[in-house]
């Protein structure tokens, strides 16, 4: 789409319920105020902003749209709700924030974690809780709405790190810990429900698939597992990496898996045979500290100590299609963002 067509696309989007008409090029909007009364000032600035937006060079595709401040120490990790309205932010503060992302108010601040606070997590589609998981081994389900603690979850023994709600009801909770364990909780009552254990050394994810009856971890013994959650057993090891995984993710049809490693590698797997990797990503010079599928599971972000990032095309044959570099220090994480007029964007950034 061209960029004066996008511009017409979006103000239609957004002028469809008033009277304001709109007409010209990328670089002249007009519009017409008859019968508008003055609330239209607001839609004014609007139009004057996107029009600002529009004279840019095409090569700025990206601009500092917020800058969030509320932290006293570094950022551990974020998790945006469905609209990306929100974000939930954990901290080395041992605390978490409930931001709204337009405004930057900060709603809730969630405390009673006695440690730092590692895994942050919304319930979707719902998200109305909030997970947590922290280096004090619990577990905290929190309402979004009140910013209060409803629940706390016990039964690891070291770091809990990564922690998320099954995507198919909500009713269940997977937290993973450097105890060498992952376990899935019930929501409602916060009781241990089920607990996997096979790994060797800490378990750094543990992510369901998304009919919640597969369980995928990863560990620091340099293995990933799927694990039969219905039949409580193994369903297939993943085990050519040579050093600790960094991460593990499902495609969104779940039938593709991505590992990432210290070994300077990632690897995409076929669900369908997992007795081997499908395709090895060995184009970074350093560690691979993470990754993310775009929304149909076609491209894969990657990032790395090495300073870059990378976005790779998993249709036939695997292509790099783009190489993004500029950072001066490790990227260490890769996260999908969801827009109505793009159809992903895949943001690395560096945790400070």
């Amino acid at each position: 789409m061209k960029k004066g067509e996008l511009a017409k696309d979006i103000l239609t989007t957004d002028l469809e319920t008033s009277n304001i008409k709109i007409s010209g090029t990328m670089n002249v909007l007009h519009w017409n105020t008859n019968n508008v009364d003055d609330s239209s000032c607001v839609l004014r600035r609007a139009v004057k902003k996107l029009q600002r937006r529009l004279r840019e060079p095409m090569d700025k595709k990206f601009y500092l749209h917020k800058s969030i401040t509320s932290h006293i120490l570094p950022l551990t990790n974020v998790s945006f709700d469905r609209t990306g309205e929100r974000v939930v932010t954990g901290s080395y503060d041992r605390t978490c924030r409930i931001i709204n992302t337009n405004t930057t108010e900060v709603e809730h601040v969630l405390t009673g974690h006695d440690n730092v606070v590692f895994a942050v997590a919304f319930n979707y589609p719902k998200t109305d809780l909030v997970l947590t998981g922290s280096f004090d081994a619990t577990a905290k389900i929190w309402n979004t709405k009140t910013g209060l603690c409803q629940s706390t979850l016990y039964g690891h023994s070291a770091e809990v790190v990564a922690a998320e709600f099954d995507p198919a009801s909500g009713m269940s909770l997977t937290t993973a810990s450097m105890d060498g364990i992952a376990l899935i909780f019930d929501v409602e009552t916060s009781l241990e429900k089920q607990s996997f254990e096979v790994h060797k050394a800490g378990v750094i994810a543990s992510r369901f698939n998304r009919d919640a009856n597969l369980l995928l971890t990863a560990s620091f013994d340099s293995t990933a597992v799927l694990w039969d959650i219905r039949a409580n057993s193994i369903a297939a090891q993943l085990r050519e990496h040579t050093e600790e995984l960094s991460n593990c993710k499902w495609n969104f049809p779940c039938n593709l898996i991505a590992t990432g490693s210290l070994d300077n590698t990632a690897r995409i797997w076929d669900v369908r045979r997992l007795d081997r990797s499908l395709f090895i990503i060995d184009a970074h010079n350093d560690e691979v500290l993470d990754l993310a599928f775009d929304s149909v599971g076609r491209h894969l972000a990657t990032c790395s100590s090495d300073t870059t990032a990378r976005v790779w095309n998993l249709n036939g044959e695997l292509k790099s299609i783009s190489l993004m570099q500029g950072h001066v220090d490790e990227i260490s994480k890769a996260i999908k963002l969801y827009n109505k007029l793009m159809h992903i964007l895949i943001f690395c950034f560096i945790i400070a």
